[in-house]
């Protein structure tokens, strides 16, 4: 054979494989980016259209109805807390339960007693301030002003919407909670009750900054030197409640047992804080130590969550109908997280919120300075490509905004998706995480198509003040 001949008859063959490895390639990308034809013919049938922008005609929800017959707790999570759409759609939501449901109370993944004492001034309050007061910083958007119009107005009816908390965390400034036990107090022993409200103020304005990365070398030593001192300070107040209780009107009662249960979660907070392995341990009440501190440190949050919302639904508001607002990994439905506790996991319904393309804002405090957002705190959600991502399943209603139940389906062809593995985007559009029955973490799902940051209402937040 001659050498043409002999590269005539290579170069054939390479195109055979070139063709052969192109075709398989193409093939493996349609597999993996094309939905299951028949899980999305399900999703066109069995999913619904929510509208983010109309806060008058709330029929799209009319589903909801049907859906949480006989809940008690509604748990809305969300993937970033720095996304506009999230916030419009679950002020939507929020208010449907509210007028149609009967849900009384809106627990935020904000700290506990800040938001339990901003609840009492919510009425006479200004909404800028009653937001300030009572959430996190995260939420200090001015996609939540009409949320708090309506919560503010729902003051002055039989019927208010209360404001809640559920976190240890010190995720404001407000000082809400030091006003409150100077109140509560100064009756009873004016000198005293200002001393306890100057260190809880000092101690809150501390633990905020330290929980937002903000202290100096200088303020975390001085941080170390207090921590013991604190939880003397709010021992001794426990005790001085306990020895005084009969000094108490009976109209305050709720409020002596909100003081002394927040006081409580303020030494919790002190301890989680502290990394302290030992107390946690104890309070999850663990047979071993094989837990690694990084577990532990999340998993003793999470079930201070639950142990927050025990007490609302069980002592500030017996028998009232709840909303939970939080991250989307705190409504799972796992070991420590709210949603599993056993006295209630029965009577809630757990949403998990995801997105499919646009931009967000990080967790980051820089935020609250005003401004301009730097671009460095914006992410881009990368759109997933796997078929086996929940965002392109629901994608496939093409409706700009999708809400599908789980918990009330029987695995068939087309919803076998979720009874099966399954991915999802994690915390702002990180890496796909893969989960067998997504069911077992949430009961519904809600996708937006596209999401954008939200625009900051500009506070003079003084504890970024040195």
């Amino acid at each position: 054979m001659s050498l043409n001949a002999i590269i005539l008859n290579n170069l054939t063959k390479l195109k055979k494989y070139y063709f052969l490895g192109l075709t398989l390639c193409l093939y493996h990308f349609t597999l993996f980016s094309q939905v299951n034809p028949t899980w999305g013919k399900w999703i066109k049938n069995n999913s619904f259209e929510l509208s983010i922008t109309d806060t008058v005609n709330l029929h799209d929800l009319s589903f909801l109805k049907q859906v949480l017959k006989d809940k008690k707790i509604v748990f809305l999570g969300e993937n970033s807390h720095g996304v506009s759409e999230f916030t419009l759609l679950k002020s939507r939501i929020i208010r449907y339960l509210h007028d149609s449901l009967g849900f009384d109370v809106l627990v935020f993944e904000s700290n506990a007693a800040d938001a339990f004492a901003a609840n009492m001034t919510i009425s006479t309050s200004d909404v800028h301030m009653c937001i300030y007061n009572s959430i996190s910083w995260l939420w200090h958007v001015e996609e939540i002003v009409p949320l708090f119009n309506f919560i503010k107005e729902s003051h002055a009816t039989k019927n208010p919407l209360n404001i809640a908390g559920v976190d240890i965390t010190m995720s404001n400034g407000s000082y809400s909670f030091s006003h409150f036990l100077y109140n509560l107090i100064s009756p009873i022993n004016s000198s005293y009750a200002k001393e306890v409200q100057k260190s809880d103020s000092m101690f809150s304005r501390i633990g905020v900054r330290g929980w937002s990365g903000l202290l100096s070398r200088t303020e975390k030593d001085t941080f170390k030197i207090m921590r013991s001192k604190q939880v003397k300070v709010y021992s001794d107040l426990i005790n001085f409640i306990n020895k005084n209780k009969d000094e108490f009107t009976q109209s305050k009662s709720q409020n002596v047992e909100a003081a002394k249960f927040y006081l409580q979660s303020r030494i919790d907070f002190i301890y989680w804080y502290n990394r302290d392995s030992t107390y946690m341990g104890n309070k999850l009440q663990l047979k071993d130590s094989k837990m690694s501190l990084t577990n532990l440190f999340a998993n003793f949050r999470d079930f201070m969550m639950s142990q927050n919302l025990k007490f609302l639904s069980t002592t500030l508001y017996p028998g009232k109908k709840i909303i939970v607002w939080a991250q989307d990994s705190h409504v799972k439905k796992r070991v420590y997280r709210m949603a599993t506790d056993s006295s209630y996991s029965k009577l809630n319904y757990t949403i998990g919120l995801f997105c499919y393309s646009g931009k967000g804002h990080t967790s980051d405090l820089e935020q609250a300075f005003g401004g301009s957002v730097p671009d460095s705190l914006i992410y881009e959600f990368k759109t997933p490509s796997d078929s086996l991502s929940i965002e392109s399943i629901l994608h496939s209603s093409n409706y700009d905004n999708t809400f599908v139940d789980m918990l009330h389906q029987d695995k068939n062809f087309g919803n076998s998706w979720m009874f099966e593995t399954t991915k999802y985007s994690e915390w702002e559009g990180k890496d796909p995480a893969e989960i067998n029955n997504i069911r077992n973490a949430w009961d519904g799902l809600i996708l937006v198509n596209k999401i954008s940051p939200p625009k900051y209402l500009k506070y003079d937040y003084e504890y970024l003040k040195k």
